[in-house]
């Protein structure tokens, strides 16, 4: 039994910067205020420890501040752990598969490209911009004619044609609108 080759997916380094920043800032933290009280200082760099400690010994599990923190961060774990988890936005669109042990694909930048190409090649079109959603794609194309009639049609038909050449995994539909781009003598 062959296996598929998987197309890669984005990374979470957001999530993962914020989660190792703030471990490293703990651990730089604790280890600078281990170094002090083993030293015999009483002030750290967390401020007066045994002050910090006489009023923690009086705080109680059930007081609303010690639960408050602990919902907050209970949440902020959460979130982390769910960014985490979400697997990240694939870098690549998958095309037509050659065969069973290849898988070829397309950025989603690289597609953009060559529908604002394929929509500037149109002729009337002098401006173009186009982007790349789940399951669709939307052209905008710009026009210093007046007369604009069937226009838009000729430059969806050109970048569907574009798509279908590609043959995405996922059928693309394309959307395309246009605006008339009013040139400096007409101002």
């Amino acid at each position: 039994m062959s296996r598929r080759a998987a197309l890669p997916r984005g990374r979470r380094a957001v999530a993962s910067t914020v989660v190792a920043v703030l471990v490293i800032a703990a651990a730089v933290l604790s280890a600078i205020t281990a170094v002090q009280l083993w030293s015999g200082r009483d002030r750290t760099a967390l401020g007066d420890v045994a002050r910090y400690a006489h009023q923690l010994h009086g705080v109680r599990w059930s007081d609303v501040g010690v639960l408050v923190a602990g919902i907050v961060l209970a949440a902020l774990g959460a979130l982390v752990l769910l960014a985490g988890l979400v697997p990240a936005r694939p870098t690549l669109l998958g095309l037509a598969d050659p065969d069973e042990q290849t898988r070829a694909g397309i950025t989603r930048s690289g597609l953009r490209a060559d529908m604002v190409a394929t929509a500037l090649a149109v002729d009337g079109i002098v401006q173009a911009k186009a982007s790349i959603g789940r399951r669709r794609i939307r052209i905008v194309a710009a026009t210093p004619f007046t007369d604009r009639e069937g226009l838009a049609d000729a430059v969806r038909s050109a970048a569907q044609s574009r798509v279908d050449t590609l043959q995405p995994v996922q059928r693309l539909a394309v959307r395309a609108r246009l605006r008339r781009r009013v040139s400096r003598k007409e101002t």
